[in-house]
Protein backbone atom coordinates (compact mmCIF):
# COMPACT_ATOMS: atom_id res chain seq x y z
CA UNK A 1 0.00 0.00 0.00
CA UNK A 2 2.59 2.22 0.90
CA UNK A 3 4.70 1.37 -2.31
CA UNK A 4 1.11 2.33 -4.43
CA UNK A 5 0.67 5.78 -2.43
CA UNK A 6 4.22 6.59 -3.04
CA UNK A 7 3.41 6.05 -7.10
CA UNK A 8 0.30 8.08 -7.18
CA UNK A 9 2.23 11.03 -5.61
CA UNK A 10 4.94 11.25 -7.76
CA UNK A 11 2.05 10.87 -10.87
CA UNK A 12 0.67 13.91 -8.93
CA UNK A 13 4.21 15.91 -8.99
CA UNK A 14 4.44 15.00 -12.42
CA UNK A 15 0.83 16.58 -13.31
CA UNK A 16 1.97 19.64 -11.34
CA UNK A 17 2.96 22.98 -13.11
CA UNK A 18 6.06 22.56 -16.27
CA UNK A 19 8.19 24.37 -13.78
CA UNK A 20 8.41 22.19 -11.31
CA UNK A 21 9.54 19.07 -13.28
CA UNK A 22 11.05 18.53 -17.17
CA UNK A 23 10.41 14.97 -17.28
CA UNK A 24 7.45 12.26 -16.64
CA UNK A 25 9.66 10.39 -13.80
CA UNK A 26 13.07 9.27 -12.74
CA UNK A 27 14.55 5.76 -12.47
CA UNK A 28 18.08 5.28 -11.15
CA UNK A 29 19.09 9.04 -11.03
CA UNK A 30 18.26 8.89 -15.25
CA UNK A 31 14.87 10.91 -16.06
CA UNK A 32 12.60 10.20 -18.88
CA UNK A 33 9.45 11.21 -21.20
CA UNK A 34 6.93 8.62 -22.22
CA UNK A 35 6.56 8.65 -25.84
CA UNK A 36 3.16 8.93 -27.85
CA UNK A 37 2.88 4.78 -28.27
CA UNK A 38 2.80 4.72 -24.66
CA UNK A 39 5.38 1.41 -24.55
CA UNK A 40 8.26 3.74 -25.17
CA UNK A 41 10.39 6.62 -23.27
CA UNK A 42 13.20 9.05 -24.14
CA UNK A 43 15.86 9.89 -21.64
CA UNK A 44 15.78 13.43 -20.77
CA UNK A 45 17.11 16.08 -18.18
CA UNK A 46 16.53 16.81 -14.87
CA UNK A 47 17.09 20.58 -15.34
CA UNK A 48 15.60 22.95 -17.67
CA UNK A 49 18.98 24.62 -18.20
CA UNK A 50 22.54 23.99 -17.44
CA UNK A 51 23.37 21.93 -16.21
CA UNK A 52 21.11 19.37 -17.11
CA UNK A 53 21.23 17.13 -14.39
CA UNK A 54 22.53 18.29 -10.49
CA UNK A 55 24.77 15.45 -9.02
CA UNK A 56 24.82 12.99 -12.34
CA UNK A 57 28.66 12.16 -12.29
CA UNK A 58 31.23 9.09 -13.81
CA UNK A 59 29.79 6.49 -15.31
CA UNK A 60 26.24 5.73 -16.76
CA UNK A 61 24.50 3.26 -18.53
CA UNK A 62 21.35 4.34 -20.84
CA UNK A 63 19.35 0.67 -19.98
CA UNK A 64 17.20 -1.25 -22.97
CA UNK A 65 14.05 -0.70 -20.86
CA UNK A 66 13.11 0.94 -17.39
CA UNK A 67 10.01 0.02 -15.37
CA UNK A 68 8.15 2.83 -13.31
CA UNK A 69 5.05 1.91 -11.05
CA UNK A 70 4.73 -1.59 -12.48
CA UNK A 71 5.27 -0.74 -15.74
CA UNK A 72 8.03 -1.06 -18.22
CA UNK A 73 9.07 0.69 -21.16
CA UNK A 74 11.34 0.24 -23.59
CA UNK A 75 14.56 2.87 -24.31
CA UNK A 76 14.57 3.81 -27.65
CA UNK A 77 15.93 7.70 -27.61
CA UNK A 78 18.37 9.68 -26.06
CA UNK A 79 16.66 13.74 -25.90
CA UNK A 80 17.79 16.85 -27.13
CA UNK A 81 20.10 18.21 -24.93
CA UNK A 82 19.71 15.09 -22.09
CA UNK A 83 23.16 15.23 -21.22
CA UNK A 84 24.44 18.52 -21.99
CA UNK A 85 27.59 20.59 -20.43
CA UNK A 86 27.14 17.18 -17.65
CA UNK A 87 30.77 18.03 -16.97
CA UNK A 88 31.06 15.26 -14.58
CA UNK A 89 30.06 12.65 -16.96
CA UNK A 90 32.88 10.17 -17.56
CA UNK A 91 31.26 6.89 -19.71
CA UNK A 92 28.73 5.90 -21.39
CA UNK A 93 27.07 2.94 -22.52
CA UNK A 94 24.35 3.37 -24.96
CA UNK A 95 21.75 -0.16 -24.81
CA UNK A 96 20.85 -1.57 -28.11
CA UNK A 97 17.07 -0.85 -27.94
CA UNK A 98 18.04 3.11 -28.47
CA UNK A 99 17.26 3.98 -32.03
CA UNK A 100 18.06 7.86 -31.90
CA UNK A 101 20.51 9.86 -30.28
CA UNK A 102 19.31 13.61 -30.37
CA UNK A 103 21.23 17.05 -31.44
CA UNK A 104 22.85 18.11 -28.55
CA UNK A 105 22.43 15.17 -26.16
CA UNK A 106 25.55 15.03 -24.68
CA UNK A 107 27.17 18.34 -25.93
CA UNK A 108 30.33 20.32 -23.89
CA UNK A 109 30.71 16.97 -21.29
CA UNK A 110 34.35 18.07 -21.05
CA UNK A 111 34.91 15.21 -18.78
CA UNK A 112 33.30 12.38 -20.90
CA UNK A 113 36.25 9.80 -22.33
CA UNK A 114 34.19 7.14 -23.41
CA UNK A 115 31.31 6.16 -25.52
CA UNK A 116 29.67 2.99 -26.56
CA UNK A 117 27.00 3.27 -28.86
CA UNK A 118 24.27 0.70 -29.17
CA UNK A 119 23.67 -1.83 -32.16
CA UNK A 120 20.39 -0.44 -32.42
CA UNK A 121 21.18 3.29 -32.84
CA UNK A 122 20.66 4.59 -36.61
CA UNK A 123 20.86 8.85 -36.12
CA UNK A 124 23.29 10.35 -34.26
CA UNK A 125 21.93 13.84 -35.04
CA UNK A 126 24.01 17.33 -34.92
CA UNK A 127 26.33 18.57 -32.09
CA UNK A 128 25.28 15.33 -30.64
CA UNK A 129 28.60 14.98 -29.39
CA UNK A 130 30.15 18.17 -29.93
CA UNK A 131 32.44 19.74 -27.72
CA UNK A 132 33.93 16.42 -25.50
CA UNK A 133 37.02 17.39 -25.54
CA UNK A 134 38.20 14.77 -23.65
CA UNK A 135 36.13 11.87 -25.54
CA UNK A 136 39.05 9.63 -26.92
CA UNK A 137 37.07 6.08 -26.94
CA UNK A 138 34.51 5.64 -29.41
CA UNK A 139 32.72 2.51 -30.76
CA UNK A 140 30.23 3.28 -33.31
CA UNK A 141 27.22 0.28 -33.26
CA UNK A 142 26.52 -1.83 -36.25
CA UNK A 143 23.39 -0.06 -37.29
CA UNK A 144 24.77 3.95 -37.25
CA UNK A 145 23.68 5.41 -41.20
CA UNK A 146 23.90 8.87 -40.22
CA UNK A 147 26.64 10.98 -38.23
CA UNK A 148 24.99 14.46 -38.22
CA UNK A 149 26.62 17.50 -38.58
CA UNK A 150 29.03 18.66 -35.94
CA UNK A 151 28.15 15.52 -33.97
CA UNK A 152 31.94 15.13 -32.96
CA UNK A 153 33.54 18.53 -33.71
CA UNK A 154 36.29 19.88 -31.14
CA UNK A 155 36.52 15.92 -29.71
CA UNK A 156 39.32 14.37 -28.44
CA UNK A 157 39.39 11.20 -30.68
CA UNK A 158 42.67 9.76 -31.77
CA UNK A 159 41.05 7.03 -34.21
CA UNK A 160 37.65 6.81 -35.63
CA UNK A 161 36.72 3.57 -37.59
CA UNK A 162 33.40 4.36 -39.59
CA UNK A 163 31.57 1.02 -39.67
CA UNK A 164 29.84 -0.45 -43.12
CA UNK A 165 26.83 0.82 -41.91
CA UNK A 166 27.19 4.27 -42.44
CA UNK A 167 26.18 6.06 -45.17
CA UNK A 168 26.40 9.66 -44.47
CA UNK A 169 29.30 11.53 -42.99
CA UNK A 170 27.32 14.99 -42.16
CA UNK A 171 28.76 18.53 -42.51
CA UNK A 172 31.44 19.25 -39.88
CA UNK A 173 31.33 15.93 -38.39
CA UNK A 174 34.55 15.83 -36.93
CA UNK A 175 35.89 19.22 -37.37
CA UNK A 176 38.59 20.54 -35.39
CA UNK A 177 39.36 17.01 -33.45
CA UNK A 178 43.03 18.15 -33.09
CA UNK A 179 43.95 14.91 -31.49
CA UNK A 180 42.87 12.86 -34.69
CA UNK A 181 45.42 11.01 -36.85
CA UNK A 182 43.84 7.81 -38.54
CA UNK A 183 39.80 7.43 -40.28
CA UNK A 184 39.10 4.19 -41.47
CA UNK A 185 35.74 5.03 -43.57
CA UNK A 186 33.55 2.36 -44.45
CA UNK A 187 32.38 0.82 -47.52
CA UNK A 188 29.04 1.76 -47.38
CA UNK A 189 29.61 5.74 -46.96
CA UNK A 190 28.20 7.68 -49.86
CA UNK A 191 29.19 11.30 -48.87
CA UNK A 192 31.64 13.28 -46.59
CA UNK A 193 29.96 16.47 -45.45
CA UNK A 194 31.51 19.89 -46.04
CA UNK A 195 34.34 20.60 -43.45
CA UNK A 196 33.75 16.80 -42.68
CA UNK A 197 37.23 16.44 -40.99
CA UNK A 198 38.62 20.28 -41.87
CA UNK A 199 41.44 21.46 -39.17
CA UNK A 200 42.24 17.93 -38.11
CA UNK A 201 45.81 19.11 -38.06
CA UNK A 202 47.04 16.19 -36.96
CA UNK A 203 45.35 13.15 -39.46
CA UNK A 204 47.95 11.70 -40.90
CA UNK A 205 45.84 8.78 -42.42
CA UNK A 206 42.95 8.29 -44.09
CA UNK A 207 41.24 4.96 -45.96
CA UNK A 208 38.17 5.70 -47.70
CA UNK A 209 35.37 2.78 -48.06
CA UNK A 210 34.75 1.78 -51.97
CA UNK A 211 31.35 3.46 -52.00
CA UNK A 212 32.44 7.45 -51.49
CA UNK A 213 31.08 9.36 -54.73
CA UNK A 214 31.44 12.97 -52.98
CA UNK A 215 33.86 14.58 -51.40
CA UNK A 216 32.69 17.75 -49.63
CA UNK A 217 33.84 21.46 -50.00
CA UNK A 218 36.79 21.83 -47.35
CA UNK A 219 36.65 18.41 -45.95
CA UNK A 220 40.14 17.46 -45.19
CA UNK A 221 41.10 20.97 -45.44
CA UNK A 222 44.17 22.25 -43.23
CA UNK A 223 44.90 18.36 -42.30
CA UNK A 224 48.92 19.72 -42.69
CA UNK A 225 49.99 16.24 -41.54
CA UNK A 226 48.34 13.84 -44.18
CA UNK A 227 51.49 12.95 -46.40
CA UNK A 228 49.50 10.77 -49.05
CA UNK A 229 45.14 9.79 -49.92
CA UNK A 230 44.06 6.56 -52.21
CA UNK A 231 40.53 7.93 -53.38
CA UNK A 232 38.52 5.29 -54.54
CA UNK A 233 37.37 4.28 -57.66
CA UNK A 234 34.01 5.28 -56.50
CA UNK A 235 34.40 9.10 -56.59
CA UNK A 236 32.74 11.18 -58.93
CA UNK A 237 33.18 14.84 -57.24
CA UNK A 238 36.24 16.48 -54.99
CA UNK A 239 34.79 19.99 -53.63
CA UNK A 240 36.05 23.18 -53.03
CA UNK A 241 38.96 23.69 -50.93
CA UNK A 242 38.81 19.94 -50.33
CA UNK A 243 42.71 19.21 -49.66
CA UNK A 244 43.54 22.88 -49.29
CA UNK A 245 46.27 23.23 -47.04
CA UNK A 246 47.58 19.45 -46.95
CA UNK A 247 50.78 20.52 -46.67
CA UNK A 248 52.57 16.95 -46.59
CA UNK A 249 50.91 15.84 -50.01
CA UNK A 250 53.28 14.73 -52.21
CA UNK A 251 51.30 13.11 -54.81
CA UNK A 252 47.60 12.78 -56.03
CA UNK A 253 46.17 10.46 -58.20
CA UNK A 254 42.31 11.32 -59.47
CA UNK A 255 40.40 8.43 -59.91
CA UNK A 256 39.12 7.85 -63.58
CA UNK A 257 35.59 8.52 -62.47
CA UNK A 258 35.84 11.98 -60.84
CA UNK A 259 34.37 14.52 -63.00
CA UNK A 260 34.35 17.76 -60.90
CA UNK A 261 37.20 19.24 -59.12
CA UNK A 262 36.38 21.97 -56.87
CA UNK A 263 38.16 25.08 -57.50
CA UNK A 264 41.53 25.29 -54.93
CA UNK A 265 40.83 21.38 -54.26
CA UNK A 266 44.82 21.37 -53.69
CA UNK A 267 45.31 25.05 -52.83
CA UNK A 268 48.38 25.33 -51.33
CA UNK A 269 49.64 21.65 -50.92
CA UNK A 270 53.18 22.99 -51.10
CA UNK A 271 55.13 19.60 -50.98
CA UNK A 272 52.98 18.36 -54.30
CA UNK A 273 55.45 16.96 -56.89
CA UNK A 274 53.07 14.96 -58.55
CA UNK A 275 49.12 14.51 -60.00
CA UNK A 276 47.74 12.52 -62.23
CA UNK A 277 44.25 13.29 -63.34
CA UNK A 278 41.75 10.58 -64.59
CA UNK A 279 40.11 9.76 -67.89
CA UNK A 280 36.57 10.92 -66.74
CA UNK A 281 37.81 14.88 -65.35
CA UNK A 282 35.81 17.16 -67.42
CA UNK A 283 36.22 20.32 -65.12
CA UNK A 284 38.94 22.02 -62.95
CA UNK A 285 38.22 24.93 -61.19
CA UNK A 286 40.16 28.12 -60.10
CA UNK A 287 43.33 27.96 -58.02
CA UNK A 288 43.43 24.16 -57.94
CA UNK A 289 47.16 24.00 -57.58
CA UNK A 290 47.58 27.53 -56.62
CA UNK A 291 50.75 27.39 -54.19
CA UNK A 292 52.48 24.46 -55.25
CA UNK A 293 55.47 25.52 -57.39
CA UNK A 294 57.13 22.08 -56.23
CA UNK A 295 54.39 19.86 -59.40
CA UNK A 296 57.18 18.80 -61.69
CA UNK A 297 54.92 16.41 -63.74
CA UNK A 298 51.36 16.52 -64.27
CA UNK A 299 49.64 13.30 -66.73
CA UNK A 300 46.25 13.61 -67.79
CA UNK A 301 44.46 10.60 -68.90
CA UNK A 302 41.83 12.40 -71.12
CA UNK A 303 42.53 12.52 -74.49
CA UNK A 304 39.66 15.50 -74.72
CA UNK A 305 41.25 18.71 -72.17
CA UNK A 306 39.40 19.18 -69.08
CA UNK A 307 37.57 21.91 -69.20
CA UNK A 308 39.77 24.46 -67.21
CA UNK A 309 40.80 28.74 -67.03
CA UNK A 310 43.44 30.78 -66.99
CA UNK A 311 43.59 30.75 -63.10
CA UNK A 312 42.99 26.67 -62.88
CA UNK A 313 47.21 26.39 -62.52
CA UNK A 314 48.03 29.39 -61.56
CA UNK A 315 51.14 28.73 -58.71
CA UNK A 316 52.49 25.96 -60.68
CA UNK A 317 56.50 26.96 -62.28
CA UNK A 318 55.09 25.98 -66.35
CA UNK A 319 58.78 26.09 -67.48
CA UNK A 320 59.87 23.15 -64.95
CA UNK A 321 56.30 21.15 -65.20
CA UNK A 322 56.32 18.23 -67.82
CA UNK A 323 52.83 17.73 -69.20
CA UNK A 324 51.83 14.16 -70.02
CA UNK A 325 48.49 13.73 -72.23
CA UNK A 326 47.75 10.37 -74.26
CA UNK A 327 48.77 10.60 -78.67
CA UNK A 328 47.02 12.79 -80.43
CA UNK A 329 46.05 14.94 -77.55
CA UNK A 330 48.87 17.34 -77.77
CA UNK A 331 47.66 19.83 -80.06
CA UNK A 332 44.58 19.94 -78.53
CA UNK A 333 46.05 20.79 -74.76
CA UNK A 334 48.28 23.41 -76.18
CA UNK A 335 44.86 25.18 -77.30
CA UNK A 336 43.05 24.73 -74.77
CA UNK A 337 42.26 27.39 -72.09
CA UNK A 338 44.06 26.94 -69.40
CA UNK A 339 46.65 24.36 -70.64
CA UNK A 340 48.22 26.60 -72.97
CA UNK A 341 50.48 27.81 -70.40
CA UNK A 342 52.60 24.87 -70.26
CA UNK A 343 56.07 24.71 -72.02
CA UNK A 344 56.73 20.44 -72.22
CA UNK A 345 53.94 18.73 -73.48
CA UNK A 346 55.03 15.39 -74.33
CA UNK A 347 52.13 12.34 -75.61
CA UNK A 348 52.61 8.82 -74.09
CA UNK A 349 50.98 5.61 -75.65
CA UNK A 350 52.44 3.88 -72.45
CA UNK A 351 51.60 5.38 -69.22
CA UNK A 352 53.25 3.10 -67.49
CA UNK A 353 56.49 3.88 -68.68
CA UNK A 354 55.82 7.39 -67.66
CA UNK A 355 55.02 6.35 -64.10
CA UNK A 356 57.79 4.56 -63.69
CA UNK A 357 60.23 6.79 -64.79
CA UNK A 358 60.60 7.67 -61.18
CA UNK A 359 63.63 9.65 -61.06
CA UNK A 360 62.63 11.68 -64.06
CA UNK A 361 65.69 11.05 -66.57
CA UNK A 362 63.21 9.92 -69.34
CA UNK A 363 64.28 5.81 -68.88
CA UNK A 364 63.18 3.00 -66.68
CA UNK A 365 66.02 1.61 -65.12
CA UNK A 366 67.68 0.25 -62.02
CA UNK A 367 67.98 3.52 -60.55
CA UNK A 368 63.97 3.91 -61.04
CA UNK A 369 63.78 0.32 -58.95
CA UNK A 370 66.48 2.23 -56.11
CA UNK A 371 64.46 5.42 -55.65
CA UNK A 372 61.64 3.51 -55.06
CA UNK A 373 63.31 1.70 -52.23
CA UNK A 374 65.05 4.47 -50.97
CA UNK A 375 61.84 5.97 -50.67
CA UNK A 376 60.10 3.30 -49.25
CA UNK A 377 62.97 2.73 -46.70
CA UNK A 378 62.65 6.53 -45.74
CA UNK A 379 66.18 7.34 -47.07
CA UNK A 380 65.11 9.34 -50.58
CA UNK A 381 65.86 12.64 -49.83
CA UNK A 382 64.87 13.79 -53.71
CA UNK A 383 61.53 15.49 -53.06
CA UNK A 384 60.29 15.09 -56.51
CA UNK A 385 61.57 11.47 -56.55
CA UNK A 386 58.92 11.07 -52.93
CA UNK A 387 55.98 12.53 -55.34
CA UNK A 388 56.60 9.92 -58.23
CA UNK A 389 57.43 7.13 -56.07
CA UNK A 390 53.96 6.10 -55.38
CA UNK A 391 53.84 4.23 -59.13
CA UNK A 392 50.72 2.45 -58.29
CA UNK A 393 48.71 4.74 -56.99
CA UNK A 394 47.40 3.85 -53.59
CA UNK A 395 48.29 6.20 -51.16
CA UNK A 396 51.96 4.18 -49.82
CA UNK A 397 54.71 2.96 -51.61
CA UNK A 398 55.30 -0.40 -50.75
CA UNK A 399 57.13 -3.89 -52.34
CA UNK A 400 53.99 -3.39 -55.01
CA UNK A 401 55.44 -0.01 -56.34
CA UNK A 402 59.23 -2.12 -56.68
CA UNK A 403 57.89 -4.72 -58.48
CA UNK A 404 55.71 -2.30 -60.96
CA UNK A 405 59.18 -0.59 -61.62
CA UNK A 406 61.03 -3.95 -62.29
CA UNK A 407 58.24 -5.60 -64.34
CA UNK A 408 58.47 -2.64 -66.44
CA UNK A 409 62.16 -2.37 -66.79
CA UNK A 410 62.51 -5.98 -67.56
CA UNK A 411 59.61 -6.23 -70.15
CA UNK A 412 61.56 -2.90 -72.07
CA UNK A 413 64.69 -3.90 -72.41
Amino acid sequence: MNAFRLCIATLILVLLPQQLAAYDFMVDGLCYNRNSDGTSVTVTYENSSSPRYSNLCGDIIIPETVTYCDTTYTVTSVGEMAFSTCRDLASVVIGDSVITIEKEAFLSCSGLASVVIGNSVIEIKENAFYNCSTLTSLTLGKSVKTIGWSAFEFCGLSAVTIGNSVKTIGNSAFRASNALTSVIIGDSVASIGHEAFENCTNLSSVTFGKSVKVIGDAAFANCNKLASIALGDSVLSIGKYAFDRCGNLVSVTIPNAVTYIGECAFQSCDKLTSVELGSSVTTIGSYVFWGTRRITRIISLSSNPPGANDDTFSGIDYLNCKLYVPVGARSAYKGSLGWIYFRSVYEFDDIDLIKCDVTGDDNVDISDVNAVINTMLGTEENSNILGYADVTGDGKVDIADVNVVINIMLGKQ
